[in-house]
Formats: structure tokens, C-alpha cells, sequence
């Protein structure tokens, strides 16, 4: 698609909490007038009534692409710009993301030219910033683990192991776990080399699983030594979410 010198900017103004009317402007910063074009946008925010357009007549809608163009075919000259209003909306817009997404031109050739867009924002208040979801954190530890858990303490670190593998005598199940972590593990990250092993592995570190009802539904603990890692779990669910801290 071609790219065009214009840009279309809409704002949002309440009328009710459950109505309200979105206002364009469409800027021709060209040297040259626009003339004989229709304009195309898409919006989650639908016209319903096409009654309601101000100052455009509403050729089409299909879902939410919306063509119209100016009243009497009027042109736009260089550095003007065509206004208009739509109310009759199927919702209000509540959000960044409800106002005009795509949009572009049609010129009379039947070509389509693209056209920049600006912020969707409030007509008849101050827009808002999305507040901070997150609390602000400090990078303690080097280590990444999702969900950061309820305690972690370490006094030193070592260089990884080749791989991690089953102690001696774990149960099947552990087993197959292990298996099932290290298959999601190498379809997530094919490149890297695998976390587990279920055979002895030289260079490797044992994983030896233990029960623990005390620890809550779906629970793990993890401890570390220079010989062995010891994985302790509630469930089959904490001591699976456990391997998956560990690869």
C-alpha cells in the first residue's frame, strides 16, 4: 500500500457513561489538495446508526471497517483538514486500543494509500496513564524464577552441571516427570542444551525427590548442596512445578 502525506487523529467525548460520539480530524499535510477520496478506518467502536455521522456520509461498513467521505465530495487543500462526527455507536470507548486502528485512502485511480495515525484520546478530560501493575524490585540474586517464591536464600553459587538426572532409587513417576519437563524443555528452547538426563550423567547432579506434607497443595522446596539437589513436594503437581524451576 502506498504511504500518504496525511494523518488522522480521533478523540472521544461522553455523553453518557454508556454513550458518546468519536470526532475525527483528518489533516492534509501534502502540497498538493486530496480530492475525490473516500476514507477507510476500522474501529472496535461501530457505528450502528448511520444517521449519526456529522459533516460525512457513510458509504459501507463490513464488522469494523467503516467508508465514508466528505459531504458534497468537498476537497482538502494543503495544510486544511476535514472534520467530522459519528455517534450511534454500538459501545462506548473506554480504552486506548477502542478508537481507530487502521485506516487509509481511496483515490479516485482506485489506489489505496495508507495514512498515519495519532493517539486516541478523551475530548472532555485529562487522558491517564496506566498506573505502575508492578511493584518496583531489586535484583538481589542472580537467578530468574517465575513465580518468585515465598522464601530464597543463598550464600554462594557454582558453575551449572552438565545435566540434572534422578537419583538413585526415585520412583517411577519422579521419573517420568523429569521426562515430561525435559520434552517441554527442548520444545521451548531447542538451541539449549537439555536440563535432565535419566541415566547417571558424568558432570551431572543427582535430583532426589522427597515428600513433604507439610509444604501446601501444589507446593516445593528446593535445596542445594555441592553433591545433590534435594526436591521436596506436597503432590505430584509441586514436585512437576519444582522441575520446572530447575530446567
Amino acid at each position: 500500500m502506498n504511504k500518504t502525506r496525511c494523518r488522522l487523529e480521533v478523540r472521544w467525548t461522553s455523553l453518557s457513561p454508556e454513550e458518546g460520539r468519536l470526532e475525527f480530524e483528518l489533516f492534509n499535510l501534502a502540497q498538493t489538495p486530496l480530492v475525490n477520496f473516500r476514507l477507510s478506518y476500522t474501529s472496535l467502536t461501530r457505528i450502528e446508526d448511520a444517521s449519526k455521522y456529522e459533516n460525512a456520509t457513510l458509504l459501507r461498513r463490513s464488522a469494523n471497517l467503516h467508508e465514508l467521505v466528505p459531504p458534497g465530495g468537498e476537497a482538502i487543500a494543503p495544510g486544511q483538514s476535514w472534520r467530522f462526527r459519528v455517534g450511534g455507536l454500538t459501545r462506548p470507548a473506554r480504552h486506548r486500543t477502542d478508537g481507530v486502528s487502521t485506516a487509509y485512502l481511496t483515490l479516485a485511480d482506485g489506489s489505496h494509500h495508507d495514512i498515519a495515525l495519532g493517539p486516541f484520546l478523551p475530548n472532555d478530560r485529562a487522558a491517564t496513564f496506566t498506573p505502575q501493575l508492578v511493584p518496583e524490585g531489586k535484583l538481589q540474586h542472580p537467578v530468574s524464577i517465575l513465580p518468585w517464591p515465598k522464601m530464597f536464600s543463598a550464600t554462594d553459587f557454582a558453575a551449572p552441571p552438565v545435566a540434572l538426572f534422578a537419583a538413585e532409587n526415585s520412583e517411577g513417576d519422579d521419573i517420568a516427570a523429569m521426562s515430561e519437563v525435559a520434552e517441554l524443555a527442548a520444545r521451548l528452547f531447542p538451541a539449549e542444551a537439555q536440563p535432565f538426563s535419566l541415566s547417571v550423567v558424568t558432570g551431572g547432579l543427582p535430583v532426589r525427590f522427597e515428600e513433604d506434607s507439610s509444604l501446601e497443595k501444589e507446593g516445593y522446596r528446593l535445596n542445594f548442596s555441592r553433591n545433590k539437589i534435594v526436591l521436596a513436594s506436597a503432590d505430584r503437581a509441586g514436585s512437576l512445578y519444582g522441575l520446572i524451576t530447575l530446567a
